[in-house]
């Protein structure tokens, strides 16, 4: 019976535009999923539990992080080459790190309670990365030395610092 309810609400196959990830790699997202997945295989070995591998996760992060240091495309226009790795590191943690949560939280073989409990704190993490994203209260704390103007002002300063 679950089987007809995930088919009846499959979403049909489009093409998608290419994500900013995509773009700025030239790999597409579902290779990135399928990149991390094969690096966390290969930074693991068997544990005394046989439902979980212990994997070494500073390796799997490290080689991604070599990995992206390496292969960054610079893409057209201005851009920090600092910003633009940090960039491209964390979109390829976000990208599997929700897509995997939300995996195992809508898998039936998990128990009920632990999935119900698992979507809630992958909700709770969304809206807080949300809030990361948006809440610009303490830029001006991390960043001190740095000016702030609305780049859009009529009368905005035209400076050369690049």
């Amino acid at each position: 019976m679950g089987s007809k309810v995930t088919r009846q609400y499959r979403p049909k196959r489009q093409r998608k535009a290419a994500s900013w990830l995509a773009q700025a790699t030239g790999r597409s997202d579902i290779a990135w999923v399928a990149w991390v997945q094969e690096a966390i295989r290969r930074a693991s070995r068997p544990s005394k539990d046989p439902r979980h591998d212990m994997t070494n996760a500073n390796k799997w992060l490290e080689d991604l992080t070599r990995l992206v240091v390496q292969e960054v495309r610079k893409t057209p226009g201005y851009f920090d080459g600092n910003v633009q790795s940090a960039a491209i590191v964390a979109h390829v943690l976000l990208l599997w790190t929700l897509r995997v949560w939300r995996a195992k939280a809508f898998d039936p073989r998990r128990p009920f309670v632990r999935r119900q409990a698992s979507y809630r704190a992958w909700r709770k993490f969304c809206l807080s990365l949300n809030q990361a994203m948006l809440d610009e209260e303490f830029d001006p704390t991390h960043f001190p030395e740095q000016e702030w103007e609305n780049p859009f002002l009529s009368d905005a300063t035209d400076g050369t610092y690049v």
